[in-house]
């Protein structure tokens, strides 16, 4: 294969196979177009229109939020992540936390919506639904995470499912490839800050923990129906504080 004029070649244990290679290919391609490094946001790009999908997303274990978000594709992806560290549930959630790749053809079902009761429905009125999550993987260990939305019943067929696997591959592969090459574009600029910012701020206010702040913040959005991020944002602009009288209980977010 010849090199990208970006100066990046395949990483290596990925250039034997055909389909991976294929895939690296149109991954490089997007970029030459788009004048952009190579990287998990040119990945999610290319893997929207390879699979002709509403949204993808690469997201990482994070000790706090359970994960985080580093590439996103498509206004569902940004709802489908907050959603799950919002309620703490969803499929992304459990492949990280060592579930094999999850294929949800129809987040409606009764057996999703009792599954995951407080993602699902949620998910669904938002206009997510199906997704898989593919976890990103070396035998038992797990890097992450790569997720496909979709705004139909189905999810992908056969053969969109072996092409995500490959593009859940190549986006380890990056990932991996980040700790040795300081200047590999991996995060994106949008892997919301505000949360941290937020927890320390409402560690303050309320004289707790940090991992107690962000227990309130759960319980906040939780109990207003809100996206964690959102209110994250209203709190570092001092919008909103958790100190005052409609402060929620973390008792109203469910284990």
């Amino acid at each position: 294969m010849s090199p990208s004029p970006h100066g990046r070649e395949p990483p290596e244990g990925i250039s034997g196979s055909a389909r991976l290679s294929a895939l690296w290919t149109l991954i490089t391609r997007v970029a030459d177009e788009q004048q952009l490094p190579v990287g998990p946001g040119v990945l999610c790009r290319a893997a929207v229109a390879h699979l002709q999908v509403s949204a993808v997303a690469v997201a990482v274990p994070n000790v706090g939020l359970g994960s985080e978000t580093i590439a996103h594709t498509g206004a569902l992806a940004l709802v489908g992540e907050d959603l799950q560290i919002t309620v703490g549930q969803g499929p992304c959630l459990e492949a990280l936390a060592g579930a094999g790749p999850l294929l949800v053809p129809d987040l409606a079902t009764r057996a999703e919506q009792l599954r995951w009761p407080l993602f699902a429905p949620g998910a669904v009125e938002a206009g997510v639904l199906s997704m898989c999550a593919l976890p990103m993987r070396i035998g038992v260990a797990r890097f992450g995470v790569l997720a496909v939305y979709l705004d139909r019943v189905g999810g992908l067929d056969a053969a969109g499912v072996a092409d995500a696997i490959g593009f859940a591959a190549i986006a380890l592969e990056l990932l991996l490839d980040s700790f040795y090459n300081p200047t590999a574009a991996v995060r994106e600029p949008n892997d919301h800050p505000e949360i941290h910012q937020a927890t320390g701020m409402v560690s303050v206010q309320l004289g707790v923990d940090m991992p107690t702040a962000l227990l309130r913040l759960r319980a906040r959005a939780f109990s207003e129906g809100r996206l964690l991020f959102g209110l994250a944002r209203d709190v570092v602009s001092r919008a909103v504080r958790l100190d005052d009288e409609l402060d929620a209980s973390s008792d109203d977010l469910p284990p």
